[in-house]
């Protein structure tokens, strides 16, 4: 696994500065690990079950979003984000 700005120099003292880059990408890379092991661990059953309320959830919030938000795009395509993974 290589970090993309590797530019640790002699004077860098902590790896994990998150005010740097490899800092940054270290920290995101251990959140990553953290969050696939509890999502391979939580029983395939969970998303079946709860899968036709995330759906409607979904549904309902595409037919009213646009009449809320109609000009601003940008947040609209961030909220359909934050739903689909919640």
């Amino acid at each position: 696994m290589n970090i993309y700005s590797a530019d640790v120099t002699s004077t860098s003292e902590y790896y994990f500065d998150i005010n740097e880059n490899y800092g940054k990408q270290l920290v995101f890379i251990g959140l990553s690990m953290v969050l696939i092991i509890v999502i391979l661990t939580i029983d395939a059953k969970i998303y079946e079950k709860f899968s036709i309320i995330y759906f409607a959830r979904t549904f309902i919030f595409d037919l009213y979003m646009p009449v809320l938000l109609y000009d601003s795009l940008f947040f609209f395509i961030i909220l359909e984000i934050l739903l689909t993974i919640c």
